[in-house]
């Protein structure tokens, strides 16, 4: 049966929806909820029961197929990056700021400090940026993590089918509070959802040897600044990104399902997809009002042990009791 097909029968907008534990009612939207519209009592074998006053099931606005096989295949690089750095610096006011050597939209991470730069870096100034934890703990002084590693898009290879991403692995000086690239991985990812997802293949696993029983890829999603990310990938984060980009990696692993959801604002979608110069717009999905509520990005992959994968995604509108009731005009 397919992805479509099973989440069809189970009577939810996929099957990530139908899946998902409703741990936090304030992240999940109301997935199998009454709709608030139906306030009429019922009655069932315990009784009279009132349907609960929630937001109702998300609205399905567009489905797609993805074809995994035909997207880019990134390997892990071992091209030297000697031109590619980053540094860090302190400013009056007790904020920071990240200057780069390219043009980027970037994450930093060095050790457990994680930084996005804004949503126009430049190469001539340093560019402000968002920290991550919150208080921040810049890795400079004396002392600090050895290690940096630095991911993003480059704005001046962005188009509206493909964007080409870029990754830095490389020492940090803390002192200067610097990076420098030893290593650099650059792939092409593929549009598959309207300019605002990307995506691509990448070996993580026995890649010199792709017949070999360990042979292991994952699926890498690039899309807009979420307020809100599962994955049942166990390395992903579940606090929101900070910055204007997320980035989720999904096992592809035989015999096993993966699955990511992202909750996304529509200003956030369209700061992202207007960065790669198009001139995509969503009136068609839902009516200009609908900009007060949230997407919902979902996709869901199927490897079976014998058979090519397959791949879906969904967009679904989410809407919270507090948006029913400030629509906007």
């Amino acid at each position: 049966m397919s992805l479509s097909r099973a989440a069809a029968t189970l009577g939810c907008a996929s099957l990530m929806a139908c899946a998902s534990p409703m741990s936090d009612p304030t992240h999940v939207a109301a997935i199998g909820s009454t709709s608030a519209s139906t306030s009429t009592s019922r009655t069932s074998l315990g009784g009279n029961r009132v349907a609960i006053q929630a937001a109702p099931r998300p609205d399905v606005v567009d489905t797609f197929d993805i074809d995994l096989e035909s997207l880019p295949l990134a390997r892990q690089s071992t091209e030297q990056g000697k031109s590619a750095s980053f540094t860090l610096r302190y400013l009056a006011d007790g904020s920071y700021q990240i200057g780069l050597t390219e043009e980027l939209l970037v994450e930093v991470e060095v050790g457990p400090f994680r930084a996005f730069n804004g949503q126009h870096p430049s190469m001539q100034e340093a560019v402000e940026m968002s920290l991550f934890p919150d208080p921040p703990l810049l890795p400079c002084g004396a002392s600090g993590p050895g290690f940096a590693s630095w991911r993003g898009l480059r704005l001046s290879k962005w188009s509206e089918q493909t964007a080409e991403f870029v990754e830095h692995d490389g020492r940090f000086d803390p002192v200067a509070c610097r990076g420098v690239a030893e290593t650099t991985l650059t792939v092409d990812a593929a549009s598959i959802w309207r300019s605002a997802i990307y995506a691509f293949r990448r070996c993580v696993e026995a890649c010199a040897a792709p017949k070999h029983p360990s042979y292991r890829e994952e699926l890498v999603l690039i899309a807009p600044r979420a307020e809100w990310v599962v994955s049942t990938d166990e390395r992903t984060p579940t606090r929101p990104h900070v910055g204007a980009f997320s980035r989720v990696a999904l096992p592809l692993v035989p015999g096993r399902a993966a699955a990511a959801l992202l909750h996304v604002t529509w200003r956030d979608l369209d700061d992202f997809t207007k960065m790669s110069g198009g001139s995509v717009r969503w009136k068609d999905l839902y009516e200009e009002s609908a900009r007060s509520r949230r997407l919902a990005l979902s996709i869901e992959v199927d490897v079976p042990e014998h058979e090519a994968p397959r791949a879906m995604g969904f967009v679904s509108v989410v809407r919270f009791v507090e948006d029913e009731s400030r629509a906007v005009r």
